[in-house]
């Protein structure tokens, strides 16, 4: 019975997963377009609040991630979904009102307050399911990350360009009060929260986990991988601008090329507990990074839309290689009652990624152009394989 039962509350988790990813990444295909309609019409300009508005909700996420992961360990993670979600529902609901740049900028980051939900998902995945069964679930989990991340822009730029964008906005603060109530009504965890024990410092769970040289190492390749991954995420609609005359139906192009290297991605994390069986985790770190940071340059090579789309899939395919690897290395290597904070302050560390991945790209689209975030992306995921290669062996990971 309990067998059964960490399977159907990872299953649960991963619809939830999918909704509210869904609900907050749909955001990334329509809202650089949306950046235009408040007023701001410079490419650059543009280019420059795209990325602020990406990077400050990652920026407020990474700050309170910890202090939701403690709070999951103490009164079990269900109750951090719980709020977690009835917020996202009511910022989502707010952004539909937004008049400017800036009150926008502002709700994204009340947003990313509200985040979390991500590592206290993570963080009941791994505190319900059997160890030798950690890097199947993680990798199942994470396909549930990447297809709300692939959902979400295929449906954010369908809608966008069918109900506009403020009615957009709307439509995702559904898809979070949907994830809330199968939240409160499907998830039954079975683990029993730790008993009430005073506050932990913040400052000393982290020096304790950078303590651990793998968790360390894999920290820093969360924080590498994400810089890269999200850098070049708002750009891509103002990129693919310039390679479609059909700008009418820009969004929804958008939507999909990013749905594609999701939907790829998705692909080979739900495989990844059979890879692992034939390659290490050391192994399966370096391939992929290689791989991605080589499709990145031939996305800037690609001479139209739809070699763009092949190499964006490609893409997604050897990200999705990437982080069940990293998620079950960091399980392996913490104590079993810190796997909440752990993740919590893990996914803060890759949370800062995204606030300097969207904020540097923006700075190089507006002084050298857009060719230089293409650039910049791949050498990310190059310093990724070097440092695997460098930091650990086949026999610890």
């Amino acid at each position: 019975m309990a067998r059964a039962l960490w399977r159907t509350n990872l299953y649960w988790l991963v619809c939830i997963q999918i909704l509210a990813g869904s609900a907050i990444l749909g955001l990334v295909s329509f809202v650089p377009l949306f950046i235009h309609e408040l007023g701001v019409h410079d490419v650059g300009q543009a280019s420059m609040w795209a990325g602020m508005v990406t990077a400050v909700t990652s920026l407020t996420a990474a700050v309170a991630n910890p202090y939701w992961g403690a709070y999951g360990d103490r009164h079990g993670h269900k109750s951090v979904l719980l709020i977690i979600l009835g917020s996202l529902t009511m910022i989502m609901a707010a952004m539909a009102w937004v008049q400017s740049p800036f009150s926008l900028f502002v709700l994204r980051a009340l947003q990313g307050c509200a985040g979390g939900f991500i590592a206290a998902g993570m963080a009941m995945v791994v505190v319900e399911t059997p160890r030798e069964h950690a890097t199947y679930a993680l990798g199942i989990y994470q396909t549930g990350i990447v297809l709300g991340g692939t959902l979400g822009p295929l449906i954010g730029g369908a809608a966008a360009d069918i109900l506009g964008y403020r009615n957009t906005f709307l439509v995702f603060a559904a898809f979070a009060l949907a994830a809330l109530l199968c939240t409160a009504l499907f998830v039954k965890p079975q683990a029993a929260p730790r008993p009430q024990t005073p506050k932990e410092s913040m400052w000393r769970n982290f020096k304790l986990f950078v303590s651990i040289p793998l968790v360390r190492a894999m920290m820093i390749v969360q924080f590498l991988v994400q810089f890269g991954l999200t850098g070049i995420g708002p750009i891509i609609p103002l990129y693919l601008k310039g390679m479609t005359a059909d700008e009418a139906a820009l969004a929804t192009i958008s939507g999909t090329i990013i749905a594609i290297g999701g939907i790829a991605s998705a692909i080979s994390s739900f495989n990844a507990g059979r890879v692992v069986q034939w390659l290490s985790h050391r192994r399966i770190l370096i391939y992929g990074a290689i791989l991605a940071g080589t499709c990145f340059i031939l996305q800037y090579a690609a001479p139209n839309v739809w070699i763009f789309a092949l190499f964006r899939g490609l893409t997604g395919f050897f990200i999705g290689m990437l982080m069940p690897s990293v998620n079950t290395l960091i399980a392996e290597n913490v104590p079993a009652e810190k796997r909440g904070i752990a993740f919590g302050v893990t996914s803060g560390t890759a949370l800062m990624g995204n606030v300097a991945g969207p904020f540097v790209s923006g700075a190089l689209a507006v002084t050298m152009g857009m060719s230089a975030v293409f650039w910049s992306t791949a050498c990310m995921f190059f310093a990724v394989a070097l440092l695997v290669r460098r930091s650990l062996t086949d026999s610890a990971a």
